[in-house]
């Protein structure tokens, strides 16, 4: 804090309450005449004058504090806005006067105040001492004699003071003490202020809508002295395989200095449960900046973090992106979002696991308070649409922060001080009401337990969705920590498929970096891309239950061998191990078409087919001179001539389909093989399902 002598001021005190049954006005002062009860106490012993329905305050050149008051009381945990109408007929433009609220009855206040020049502040005084929440920031210039509004609202654990309906600035409650129930207006320097309305609305707490499934003696375990220190720990995101944990640290003797300044570090989950030792991702990642990450891609190949990176070492507000190398991690590149304004000094995000859609907590001329969520989808060319609001359901005039999508894509959870809670900032969770990303349900609290009196954020969920990460204060073994707790039921996400293994090449079985790529057979649709690592070849992705997938990776040189993955009436968390494999393009060598689907007995090809055959097209067009040979295959079940004509059937639907697509049909001939040409024993189900195949065979490149 910095010592000021306060001078040349006057003010007017008037002490507020709110009713503890229902919404209420309080004061509704219009001053067309002087008011009896109140009290006027300062310079000089004269009431101020009413002028043309208004109360006149005249700033001298003098250091005492001038009060007008009325001592009436507010419920804490009431929600409440006060207005203040007023103008300044005389002064100077650089003349301060505003509003002072959570006041004692002489020199303790909080000042929210104007300069007619064009800016506004918040301040703490106590008595001769004074602090700056917000100093001095720059608002549209004020003409004289135009009348202004100035508003504070209470909103759970949020207070926003507005200009004329823009908001200024956000504290939470939890963070600052109010000195007493006064609240009135403030005149600073040789002016004179015309107050043409006063007014105080008090509104009853509303309950918290808390999720289903709420155990309150559940307790959030501490993950202990391999992750937590005496420094500051922040979850910044979770593999969405939980496989990995990245979280920042403040104030840790092996971070990059400044160490002042946030580090961006890493932990591995072991096989048996535990964490890793962490490790600090160094440069280029880490550097003299404020470092955290946003999140990492399924693959866990790419690593979106905070700021963009200039070639002189030092941060500038937006996000970059860093590329995992077969040696580390590479120097972060900037992401461009159109349209990015942040007005705020922090920015916290998150990126859904298939990389369609981004959540971020920023500030912006549309901003209800303090920072709000805002969407953006990512284009075809790789770059983020203009950021959206999200909205009043969602938004509030308090700080909406720390998002994080879980991996279904259809859950957001947020740290807000504007919803109803139990305290500070709490968890909150939104869930998608349709396939679009426009409609979300309201939000609700995730109960006790997970939520105390005190600051939580940086909520990270499983893919398992059983457990939750996330930083408190509360029972830390040094600033924040981070913990983790089991789920309530009603904000666990959707059934999620987890799966896993590598790409490789079909020959000679070695690994292979490529693109993966999954589909929604039953539209046609890319429903997420991922890429296997640079080292082993080995991928990762999770899906999202309800959809029938077909997964294939794809490089230069090979033709790609679809999977299928059907994760259609998914109920709980799943594992899959799957091996990709990637077909040199080759004379004579079968590759079978994994994603073609008829029905039992049947050779008319079903619709989940089509993005298997309409790629096998798009082959055929890109090497214009190619021959191939469709063959159709059958198991043991059934008559010898019964399977024959079948698989004769089959695969001359297959070459009808690519020939109807455009291709020349003289570059395509069929044949059925019924169940001469088995691949394996036809002795169990699993033999069998690999017998029954459409294959093709390269016969002229």
């Amino acid at each position: 804090m910095t010592p000021t002598r306060l001078c040349w001021f006057a003010a007017i005190l008037i002490t507020v309450t709110a009713s503890r049954a229902q919404e209420q006005t309080v004061v509704n002062e219009s001053f067309d005449t002087a008011p009896r009860s109140w009290t006027y106490r300062g310079a000089g012993a004269a009431s101020p004058p009413v002028v043309d329905g208004a109360a006149r305050l005249v700033g001298a050149d003098t250091s005492a504090v001038v009060q007008y008051h009325t001592p009436v009381r507010m419920q804490a945990q009431s929600d409440w806005h006060m207005s203040c109408r007023l103008r300044q007929a005389e002064g100077e433009a650089d003349g301060m006067y505003g509003m002072m609220f959570w006041a004692d009855a002489a020199e303790s206040y909080y000042e929210f105040s104007v300069q007619r020049s064009g800016r506004v502040r918040l301040r703490i005084v106590r008595g001769v001492f004074n602090e700056d929440v917000l100093p001095w920031r720059t608002i549209k210039p004020i003409a004289q004699n135009d009348w202004l509004e100035l508003t504070i609202r209470k909103q759970q654990d949020a207070v926003t003071c507005f200009v004329n309906d823009q908001p200024i600035v956000t504290i939470t409650l939890l963070d600052f003490t109010p000195f007493g129930d006064n609240a009135g207006v403030l005149v600073k320097g040789p002016q004179q202020i015309d107050v043409d309305r006063f007014s105080v609305v008090a509104m009853p707490p509303s309950p918290v809508n808390v999720v289903d499934g709420v155990d309150e003696q559940i307790k959030a375990v501490n993950l202990g002295s391999t992750i937590n220190t005496a420094a500051d720990e922040s979850v910044d995101c979770l593999a969405p395989d939980g496989s990995m944990i990245f979280f920042s640290r403040t104030g840790h003797a092996d971070n990059t200095p400044p160490i002042t300044r946030s580090d961006i570090w890493v932990s591995t989950r072991r096989a048996d449960g535990a964490w890793s030792k962490p490790v600090n991702l160094g440069a280029p990642v880490n550097n003299a900046g404020t470092n955290y990450a946003i999140a990492v891609t399924q693959d866990l190949n790419m690593l979106f973090v905070n700021g963009t990176y200039m070639p002189d070492g030092t941060l500038k507000r937006g996000m970059s992106v860093s590329r995992r190398t077969a040696t580390g991690w590479s120097a972060p590149q900037p992401v461009t979002i159109k349209g990015f304004i942040n007005n705020s000094r922090a920015m916290t995000s998150h990126i859904a696991a298939d990389g369609s859609f981004m959540v971020l907590s920023i500030e912006t001329p549309t901003t209800r308070g303090g920072n709000d969520l805002y969407l953006s989808i990512r284009m075809a060319d790789g770059t983020w649409s203009e950021p959206q609001n999200m909205g009043d359901s969602v938004n509030t005039i308090g700080m909406e922060v720390a998002p994080f999508i879980a991996a279904d894509g259809s859950s957001i959870y947020f740290a807000s001080d504007g919803h109803r809670g139990f305290g500070g900032r709490d968890i909150f969770v939104i869930k998608r009401l349709d396939s679009s990303l426009a409609n979300w349900s309201r939000p609700r609290n995730l109960g006790r337990g997970i939520n105390t009196a005190d600051h939580e954020s940086f909520f990270n969920v499983s893919a398992k969705g059983d457990s939750a990460y996330f930083s408190s204060q509360f029972g830390s073994a040094g600033k924040s920590d981070i913990f983790s707790i089991a789920m309530p039921k009603g904000a666990k996400p959707e059934a999620l498929m987890a799966v896993r293994g590598r790409v490789i090449d079909a020959t000679t079985r070695q690994p292979v970096e490529a693109d993966i790529i999954y589909e929604d057979l039953g539209t046609g649709t890319v429903a997420g891309t991922a890429r296997s690592s640079p080292a082993d070849g080995s991928y990762r992705v999770t899906l999202k239950g309800g959809v029938h997938y077909g997964v294939r990776a794809q490089t230069q040189g090979y033709y790609p061998l679809s999977n299928e993955l059907d994760a259609r009436g998914l109920e709980d968390y799943k594992e899959v191990e799957q091996d990709l494999e990637l077909s040199p393009i080759v004379v004579n060598v079968a590759i079978r078409l994994n994603n073609v689907f008829f029905d039992t007995g049947k050779w008319e090809l079903r619709p989940e087919s089509f993005p298997e055959l309409d790629r096998l097209t798009d082959f055929m067009r890109t090497n214009a001179q190619m021959e191939i040979h469709v063959s159709g295959h059958t198991d043991d079940v059934g008559k010898d001539a019964d399977n024959l004509a079948l698989s004769k059937k089959r695969a001359e639907a297959v070459r009808a389909y690519v020939v109807e697509k455009g291709i020349d049909g003289l570059r395509l001939s069929s044949e059925g093989y019924g169940e001469t040409k088995p691949l394996s024993p036809n002795t169990t189900d699993d033999g069998r399902q690999r017998n029954r195949r459409v294959e093709f065979t390269i016969t002229k490149k």
